[in-house]
């Protein structure tokens, strides 16, 4: 990370860098030499602003204490305090609002208020609330992306269903995604069903494969009056069919609208919690633009 100090070199104007193997300042123009304590508090300030760069955070917070020691309510080492117990290199990092609420290591607010001046204290205050109402974006995403498995799963039956009445399937983008946010207007793959045989309709087929059966052996065994038995095993086998089809055809008339019952029931489900998922989809996407506005209000303060 390139470093910007406080000072510039004061022989030649060029840009100062630290160099930790001699502890000095020096000159990337001029090759100047300076000791660290050259700029006095300034110093402290680069000290900090360097070790910050290098992600030495808690020799950047000794400084910036330091700081603050000679100057109280200074804001910006108490910027710098905020950005090294969070372990960020600056605050352009908590306009990430996700990120934001992953800081585990978030410092004592309420102490880095008391120690600002009467003009700063609000800086905390709301770097506190946008801080909590990440954590609240959060949870609602968490709860959304919850009630959306549960929608997915109510449409695979839905597919489940329709397929199970012989229903001409129309293929359908859905709308609703899961929130996340690397990708917010990233669909989600149909669900793969596979139907399974109706144990009812396997006992129908195996009785017509008996009557088929049947009729068969009836002909074989009335075989020898060819005629009359063939007629006799033909009015058995017709009487057999008819029986088996109709018994299959209210059966099939009772399970389907069972099952038409059921996928209406699933349709009124899935049209609620379609327009409530997209209702609370629109609510935490606002909820975010909100507290990424303000985040980004926060690290622009005093810059």
């Amino acid at each position: 990370m390139k470093v910007k100090l406080t000072h510039t070199c004061p022989s030649c104007n060029g840009a100062l860098s630290i160099d930790h193997k001699i502890d000095k300042y020096i000159c990337c123009k001029c090759r100047a030499l300076y000791e660290l304590d050259h700029f006095g508090i300034d110093s402290l300030r680069d000290l900090g602003i360097d070790a910050i760069a290098r992600r030495d955070f808690n020799t950047a917070r000794r400084k910036f204490e330091e700081v603050l020691d000679q100057e109280p309510g200074s804001f910006d080492a108490l910027r710098a305090i905020l950005c090294s117990d969070l372990q960020i290199q600056n605050l352009n990092e908590i306009t990430d609002v996700e990120k934001l609420a992953s800081y585990t290591r978030i410092p004592k607010l309420s102490t880095l208020k008391e120690m600002a001046s009467e003009e700063d204290k609000e800086f905390f205050d709301k770097f506190t609330g946008a801080y909590e109402d990440s954590k609240s974006y959060m949870a609602m995403a968490a709860e959304y992306n919850t009630s959306l498995a549960e929608a997915k799963t109510l449409y695979g039956q839905i597919v489940q269903l329709e397929s199970s009445i012989n229903r001409r399937l129309k293929p359908v983008k859905l709308d609703l995604q899961e929130y996340t946010p690397d990708n917010r207007d990233a669909g989600f793959a149909f669900l793969d069903i596979f139907s399974t045989s109706d144990p009812d309709d396997v006992r129908d087929l195996i009785l017509v494969t008996a009557g088929v059966i049947g009729w068969m052996i009836l002909t074989f065994i009335l075989g020898m009056n060819f005629v009359n038995g063939g007629i006799i095993a033909l009015l058995v086998t017709v009487v057999y069919y008819i029986a088996v089809f109709t018994r299959m055809y209210f059966k099939h008339k009772k399970k389907k609208e069972r099952l038409l019952h059921e996928l209406n029931s699933a349709r009124e489900r899935w049209s609620k919690m379609d327009a409530d998922l997209k209702e609370t989809r629109e609510k935490i996407e606002s909820f975010r633009d909100d507290i990424a506005q303000r985040c980004s209000e926060l690290a622009a303060y005093k810059r």
